[in-house]
């Protein structure tokens, strides 16, 4: 299941909780409204790495374009290019499977989340837009978690392409 959450009154955390509260597979992919799968390989990629690493609570892949410190974030693409990005991650899934461990700085764009991993840990309402994914990966490291870096899965994400990276007026 896919789920989009999103919160007109800003509480990003309730929608994350009422998106997962739905529910009733194993796991969801939980996308940021500007994110968008790049090609038709994407999703049975991302079933396949959930079966090979059935132990991480969290899966995540590369990023188009994220917030620099972000481990998520293969490159900027200032120009929109997104042939560019669907090229990137068509080479990108003919590699074979790899993960990365991430332990910190996860960017919440492309959060693959076991169901199990929800019901122990829920997502933080209350704080706005800002620092939910901050927030729930923090609270997998304390926990002893392990979140994966989907070293072959790439997603577009147009994160504040067009006022840039230090635009957050949406957000707040």
């Amino acid at each position: 299941m896919i789920v989009i959450p999103f919160s007109l009154n800003k509480d990003l955390g309730k929608s994350y909780n009422e998106a997962m509260a739905k529910v009733t597979d194993d796991y969801a992919i939980i996308m940021d409204y500007d994110a968008m799968i790049l090609t038709p390989e994407t999703l049975p990629l991302v079933d396949k790495y959930v079966k090979a690493y059935p132990d991480a609570a969290l899966l995540t892949g590369w990023a188009s374009r994220a917030h620099p410190s972000s481990s998520q974030r293969y490159h900027i693409m200032n120009d929109g290019n997104v042939l560019e990005a669907i090229r990137i991650a068509e080479n990108m899934e003919k590699r074979p499977m790899r993960v990365r461990q991430i332990t910190k700085n996860l960017t919440g764009f492309f959060m693959v989340v076991k169901r199990s991993t929800w019901e122990k840990y829920k997502f933080k309402e209350g704080i706005g837009c800002l620092g939910v994914d901050t927030d729930y990966w923090q609270q997998l490291i304390k926990g002893g978690e392990t979140i994966l870096l989907m070293e072959t899965v790439m997603v577009w994400h147009t994160y504040r392409l067009k006022n840039g990276i230090n635009s957050k007026a949406h957000l707040l």
